[in-house]
């Protein structure tokens, strides 16, 4: 019997500006579970216990390819305190 794994999820989230100015953008991503951010393109801010966030500000027709990568532990393997 399976009683604790873990994941690993790879994000890839394209942003875009198609404004004629500057837009701050605000992005919110929420992941269950006991997780942790291993790499990332951008740097990923806590807001609470399952949502992380990025604010950026992009110039008009820019863009930005954010990439992320989350290990998430499940089961048993939650109670673990290795990381």
């Amino acid at each position: 019997h399976v009683v604790g794994w873990r994941t690993q999820e790879f994000y890839k989230t394209q942003i875009t500006n198609r404004l004629p100015r500057n837009a701050r953008i605000e992005v919110y991503r929420t992941f269950g579970g006991k997780f942790k951010v291993i790499e990332s393109t951008i740097v990923l801010t806590q807001n609470d216990h399952d949502t992380h966030f990025f604010i950026l500000t992009l110039e008009p027709d820019g863009s930005l390819l954010a990439q992320y990568q989350i290990d998430t532990k499940h089961g048993i393997n939650t109670k673990k305190n290795d990381w």
